[in-house]
């Protein structure tokens, strides 16, 4: 039987639903072929300085873990709609959060 992986250790930006998905065309994949060494290992290090400046201002501030009681009907039918986006609903409440905060200011 395989192991089973405990997803909450594991950061957010390395779960498998997080990770990007690259597709290259045959042109990019052509124009890569024609670089050197030295062009390649400064691309990889430019990409990996962007990779790590977006997550360093994604995760900028610490999570905190609150307890809400919210009507169960709400929290079902908002479930419900988040699942039907395809996004989590924990995340959909943050975003509105932010939201809020903006129109407010």
């Amino acid at each position: 039987m395989a192991k089973k992986t405990n997803l909450s250790i594991i950061p957010d930006f390395l779960r498998p639903e997080n990770r990007p998905v690259q597709y290259f065309t045959k042109d990019y994949i052509d124009q890569c072929k024609k670089m050197s060494l030295l062009e390649i290992v400064e691309k990889i290090d430019q990409q990996q300085q962007f990779f790590w400046k977006m997550h360093q201002e994604k995760n900028h501030d610490e999570s905190i873990l609150i307890s809400l009681k919210i009507p169960k009907n709400l929290l079902k039918k908002f479930r419900a709609l988040s699942d039907q986006k395809n996004i989590k609903y924990q995340t959909q409440i943050k975003v509105l959060m932010q939201e809020w905060l903006l129109k407010s200011s």
